[in-house]
């Protein structure tokens, strides 16, 4: 039970994050497409449109395979990722939660992959 209320804050907590984020971001983008110049109106238009005809899940697989690939190492944070000595650090339980709970990631992404190949 106390797992379920600790997602459950987690999920509120990133609902309202993504929430402000998206309200701020379609109001630039709304400003900027009907903005007189065209030096704003026609990439936010593009944008729009190209966003617009987009799945939800194809841009979770954008993000997740092709983004990530291109920021971690960017980031640097590629040596704090790959250098793994047995001992959690702050970076991989941020992304992938507590370490005893990285079998079950493991076997949810594999069953995954396997359902849909399926």
């Amino acid at each position: 039970l106390p797992y379920f209320f600790q997602g459950l804050i987690s999920t509120l907590r990133l609902s309202i994050w993504g929430i402000s984020f998206a309200l701020v971001l379609g109001t630039l983008l709304g400003l900027a497409r009907f903005s007189r110049s065209v030096w704003l109106r026609t990439p936010a238009n593009a944008f729009i449109q190209l966003v617009r005809n987009i799945p939800p899940l194809v841009f979770v697989f954008i993000f997740y395979f092709f983004i990530s690939n291109q920021l971690i190492p960017l980031l640097g944070l590629e040596d704090l990722l790959r250098n793994y000595n047995g001992e959690p650090n702050a970076l991989q339980s941020f992304l992938f939660g507590p370490s005893n709970l990285w079998e079950n990631l493991a076997s949810g992404v594999l069953c995954v992959g396997l359902l849909s190949s399926a």
